[in-house]
């Protein structure tokens, strides 16, 4: 197996770290053990596992890796309030459980 690692820092402000690993082919097991590590590290140093593109379908529920319950749950009353029937980028701002119509 072949594993590349690349790493980037953006300029500030952000100061945002892009890490992109790759390998010969898609790996399921893998990747398993990748991302949990790469998330435990981000929420021990307090980062987040977003940046300026958001979360996406792919780290929704991941959020809590970065952010508390008590954070979650503004979010979501935040987000019920402006999209009451969830049809502004469903699936992609935060876990899907944390919408009463997914439930």
């Amino acid at each position: 197996l072949s594993l590349s690692l690349s790493l980037t820092l953006t300029p500030s402000p952000s100061g945002n770290l892009h890490l992109n690993i790759t390998s010969d082919g898609r790996n399921e097991k893998l990747f398993s053990l990748i991302e949990p590590y790469v998330y435990q590290f981000t929420a021990g140093v307090r980062g987040s596992i977003s940046a300026e593109h958001g979360l996406g379908a792919m780290k929704a529920n991941d959020i809590h890796y970065s952010k508390s319950p008590a954070a979650i749950a503004a979010m979501q009353r935040i987000k019920t309030l402006f999209d009451p029937r969830f049809i502004m980028n469903p699936y992609k701002t935060l876990p899907s459980q944390a919408h009463p119509a997914l439930a």
